[in-house]
C-alpha cells in the first residue's frame, strides 16, 4: 500500500496508516473478508492479475474498490453494476416430431380404424403429441390444413365413424407436438368400408321359460350374424297372457348385449304369461321368428323363495347376536324378526307390513326409496336383482305367509 502512495486506511479515511504497515495490524496478508467483505468476490476473479504485477493483495483490492462501491444499509451497491446477467433466453421450439406414419386402416360397418407407432419429440413426452387425420376418397386427395378429426394426446390409434357403405377412404396421419409442430410425412393408407348391411341375425327363438315365484326365467342360444359378433348382439323380449298375443312394434324388455337368458320379474301370480324373443344385430336388423314358450307365475313362498335370497344377500351382515341392529335374517329366524316388527329407522313403518309391499320398510331398503326411508340401500354389497326383489315384493302382496 506504501508503494502505491495510499497513507490511509481504506475503510477510514481519517486514520493515518503507518509507513509498511496494511491497517490493523501488521500482517502483509490481512483477512480480506473482514477488511473489505463487498471486494473479496471481485478479487478472488482478479488477483491473479495483480500478483502477477507483483501487488500485494490489498492494494489489488484497493484498485478494484471503484467497482465495488460501498453498501448502504439497505443492501444496495452505491456504485455501478459492473456485473454481466448470463443469458436465459430460451429458443423457440421449431422441431417437428419424428414420426413415421399411419400403419393400418381396419374398415368395419360405417367406420374405419387407424393404428400407428408412436412418434417421438426433442421437447414433448410421447404422452403430450396429439395426431391430426386427413382424410380423402381419393389417393393423395387431403387436405392437410383441414384434418378430419384429432387423436387423443399419446394415442395409437383412432375410430372414424359415420362413414359411407361402400366407400374406399385415403388417410395420411401427422404427429403434433405441444409447441404446434406438425411433422410431414405423407404415408397413405386406405380401406374399403362394407356394404349396408341388410341381414337380420339367424336365431332359433326361445328355448325354455321357467317361473320361480312371481318371475320366470327365458332361456335361449346366442344368435350369429354376417356382421355383429355373438357378444354385440341384443335380444328383445315380447310378452303376453294369450298365446300369440304379443305386441312385436313394441317390447316388453331388452336384454344385455351377448345375454342368453333373462329374468321377467313383478308377474302376477298364478297367471300364464307367453313370450317370444328375437334378435337384433348392430345394424338394427331383427329377426322375425315367431317362437313362443309359457309360464304361470306362481306366488313365492317364504321358505322356497324367500328364505334363500335373504341368507344369500343379508345373513353375512344380519346374523347371530352381533346382527347388525338386532335383526336376524338368518334361517328360523328371519320370518319372525321381519312380519308385523317395527323398523328401528322408522318406527312408524313395519319391517313387513301385511300384504304391502310399497309400504313395507324391507322394500324401501331393498329399492333404495319410500316415504320412511333413510341410510343407505340394503344389501350393501349391491343391489338386488329385479327378480329377487320381485319374489321378496310378491310373497308380501300375498299375504307374507310362513310356508
Amino acid at each position: 500500500m506504501e508503494r502505491l502512495g495510499i497513507r490511509q486506511d481504506l475503510r477510514h479515511p481519517d486514520r493515518d496508516v503507518k509507513p509498511g504497515s496494511l491497517g490493523d495490524g501488521d500482517s502483509e496478508n490481512p483477512d480480506l473478508s473482514t477488511e473489505f467483505p463487498t471486494c473479496v468476490e471481485d478479487l478472488t476473479m482478479s488477483k491473479t492479475v495483480f500478483l502477477t504485477l507483483g501487488l500485494p493483495l490489498v492494494a489489488a483490492c484497493a484498485l478494484t474498490l471503484g467497482a465495488c462501491g460501498e453498501t448502504t444499509p439497505s443492501g444496495n451497491n452505491t456504485s455501478a453494476d459492473m456485473s454481466v446477467a448470463p443469458d436465459m433466453t430460451v429458443l423457440a421450439d421449431t422441431t417437428a416430431p419424428t414420426f413415421s406414419g399411419a400403419q393400418s386402416a381396419t374398415a368395419a360397418l360405417g367406420s374405419i380404424t387407424l393404428t400407428w407407432n408412436a412418434a417421438s419429440d426433442d421437447r414433448t413426452a410421447a404422452s403430450g403429441i396429439v395426431y391430426q387425420i386427413y382424410q380423402s376418397t381419393t389417393s393423395m386427395g387431403q387436405t392437410f390444413t383441414n384434418p378430419a378429426a384429432t387423436s387423443a394426446a399419446g394415442a395409437t390409434s383412432h375410430k372414424l365413424t359415420g362413414l359411407t357403405a361402400s366407400t374406399k377412404y385415403f388417410y395420411v396421419v401427422r404427429a403434433q407436438d405441444a409447441a404446434g409442430n406438425i411433422d410431414k410425412n405423407t404415408l397413405e393408407v386406405s380401406a374399403t368400408t362394407p356394404a349396408p348391411d341388410l341381414q337380420a341375425p339367424t336365431f332359433g327363438g326361445v328355448t325354455g321359460a321357467t317361473a320361480a315365484g312371481n318371475s320366470i326365467t327365458l332361456n335361449w342360444t346366442a344368435a350369429t350374424d354376417n356382421n355383429s359378433q355373438p357378444a354385440n348382439i341384443v335380444y328383445r323380449i315380447y310378452q303376453a297372457t294369450t298365446a300369440g298375443g304379443q305386441n312385436f312394434a313394441t317390447a316388453t324388455f331388452t336384454s344385455n348385449p351377448g345375454a342368453t337368458s333373462f329374468q321377467v320379474p313383478y308377474l302376477t301370480p298364478s297367471t300364464t304369461y307367453y313370450f317370444v324373443v328375437r334378435a337384433v344385430d348392430e345394424s338394427g336388423n331383427v329377426s322375425t321368428n315367431t317362437q313362443e314358450r309359457s309360464a304361470m307365475a306362481v306366488t313365492p313362498t317364504f321358505a322356497a323363495n324367500v328364505q334363500p335370497l335373504l341368507t344369500n344377500a343379508c345373513a353375512g351382515c344380519h346374523q347371530g347376536a352381533g346382527a347388525a341392529n338386532g335383526l336376524d335374517l338368518s334361517a328360523g329366524k328371519a320370518y319372525a324378526a321381519m312380519v308385523g316388527v317395527n323398523s328401528k329407522d322408522c318406527p312408524s313403518t313395519k319391517l313387513v307390513m301385511a300384504s304391502q309391499a310399497n309400504n313395507s320398510y324391507m322394500m324401501m331398503k331393498i329399492n333404495g326409496a319410500g316415504v320412511c326411508f333413510v341410510g343407505g340401500r340394503m344389501p350393501p354389497g349391491g343391489a338386488l336383482p329385479a327378480a329377487q326383489a320381485s319374489t321378496i315384493s310378491g310373497w308380501i302382496n300375498a299375504g307374507e305367509l310362513n310356508n
